[in-house]
């Protein structure tokens, strides 16, 4: 039973994980679009 959540646990955090890096790459890729230089 405590195994079932901590599985739940671990997919949810890893989906939240994937969708921060997702918003990184975006936000960082608009930033330079905006600026248009690279570093």
């Amino acid at each position: 039973w405590t195994i079932g959540i901590e599985r739940v646990c671990k997919k949810l955090i890893n989906s939240i994980i994937q969708r921060c890096k997702k918003w990184q790459k975006e936000g960082f890729e608009a930033k330079e679009k905006r600026t248009g230089t690279r570093p």
